[in-house]
């Protein structure tokens, strides 16, 4: 097994052990500190993608030695590739819902840093970048005041946490608005 096939069974383990088993879900299955139940309403593989993102930033860092693990590797990783932008990659098969996970990851950060000002840990703000013109017209379902968001339409959020989600600012472009300042810049 490669090390990022045992990072993310290493993942999914503590989840299951940590979280969704236990009787009363813990803070990390929240939204903005109220228990939401909606997400449990979509496929497993989206869950398991926004249980394992929330993890990594909000258990993780408090679980001691079994998280250092996960959060020393990330950091590493990301160090070799560009030490100013911490990221990490969920990977879904085609029609699995990425879209919705982008969704529900985008209202868990946004209605956390709405009512959790004081925290670094959450944002309001988003930079999407797609490969084409086309996925960049699909995925304006992610602005809450597109009449097709997924917010509302697919009940993604509880309906007294949608004004905190219509807080958010996305920004979704196509990777060819970078092409000038990649030129002008030296990189192409």
């Amino acid at each position: 097994m490669n090390c990022v096939a045992l990072l993310t069974s290493g993942v999914a383990f503590r989840i299951r052990t940590t979280g969704r088993s236990h009787p009363k879900p813990p803070a990390y299955f929240s939204i903005g500190g109220t228990t939401s139940s909606t997400a449990y309403g979509r496929f497993f593989c989206q869950v398991e993608a926004v249980e394992t993102a929330i993890w990594l930033i909000e258990v993780a860092p408090q679980a001691g030695k079994s998280g250092k693990v996960f959060i020393e590797h990330l950091a590493n990783a990301n160090n070799d590739a560009n030490p100013e932008l911490m990221r990490f990659a969920l990977k879904l098969a085609t029609g699995a819902g990425k879209t919705t996970v982008m969704a529900l990851l985008i209202a868990w950060q946004t209605i956390n840093a709405v009512r959790r000002p004081q925290s670094k840990k959450f944002t309001r703000g988003f930079l999407v970048v797609t490969p084409g013109l086309t996925i960049k017209d699909r995925l304006r379902v992610l602005l809450p005041n597109d009449p097709d968001s997924y917010y509302a339409s697919r009940e993604l959020v509880p309906t007294d946490m949608l004004d905190d989600v219509n807080r958010v600012k996305i920004v979704i472009t196509n990777y060819h608005a970078f092409i000038p300042l990649m030129r002008d810049r030296g990189l192409l």
